[in-house]
């Protein structure tokens, strides 16, 4: 495995056994120990993806894509990836990672509406929030916008797999889905103690939301903090 970093680059690059991977921070680079695919393959477990089955031409939106790792993953398949993710530097990563090099990640928060925030950047241990959280390095005005009013009509033709890892705004997330929700057929969340500084966990909130609109729980990884909802209709 080895790590390197172009004069003209401020991400570096992963190299192991023919793949290539580019990290925005050089502390994250011991995740590739045992080679990419390992860590990508590992990371869709821990979001508990083995229980979806992905067809070629599927669409998966990734709501805090950060690198693009699921979306690299997801590429193998053959699948429709959009991502948001409001970190710079991770962005241009999953740019490269997901799409070729092609500016196609969506710099932008979603929310319960459409407006402009504090978003409050932690981006060395991934942790930036729309909820103001402890120890962030940075702060800035970020637009944020509802996933339902992001698809309009484009909803119609189904969403296969959403994943939401929101720092603590999943919540709000799920709210501006809601109208869109009865399109989507599995949802991925990290309902873990990452809400603002009182560091508290999402797992009631989503729930209730997600119950609502007739999904179901069908698989959970503790240790991450992680549910996976299927909707009932949802055949397959």
């Amino acid at each position: 495995m080895r790590i390197a970093k172009r004069n003209d680059a401020e991400h570096f690059r992963v190299d192991h056994s023919g793949q290539s991977l580019a990290i925005a921070r050089r502390n994250r680079y011991w995740n590739y120990k045992h080679g990419i695919d390992t860590r990508l393959e590992l990371l869709a477990q821990q979001y508990e993806l083995q229980h979806v089955l992905l067809s070629p031409g599927d669409r998966v939106i990734d709501c805090g894509a950060n690198i693009g790792e699921i979306g690299a993953w997801a590429k193998q398949v053959g699948i429709e990836y959009t991502a948001f993710e409001p970190e710079p530097l991770e962005a241009d990563c999953c740019d490269i990672n997901a799409f070729d090099g092609v500016a196609k990640t969506n710099r932008l928060g979603l929310w319960h509406e459409n407006t402009t925030l504090k978003f409050y950047s932690k981006p060395d241990t991934a942790d930036g929030s729309l909820i103001e959280i402890d120890d962030y390095t940075d702060v800035h005005e970020l637009e944020v916008i509802t996933l339902a009013s992001f698809l309009g009509e484009d909803a119609k033709k189904g969403i296969r797999l959403f994943k939401v890892e929101a720092e603590g705004a999943e919540p709000e997330v799920l709210q501006g889905a809601e109208p869109v929700l009865q399109y989507i057929d599995y949802i991925s969340v990290d309902c873990g103690y990452e809400r603002g500084k009182e560091k508290q966990a999402t797992f009631k909130e989503v729930g209730e939301i997600l119950a609502k609109h007739n999904f179901e729980l069908i698989s959970e990884n503790k240790k991450r903090m992680v549910r996976l909802y299927k909707r009932r209709d949802c055949a397959t």
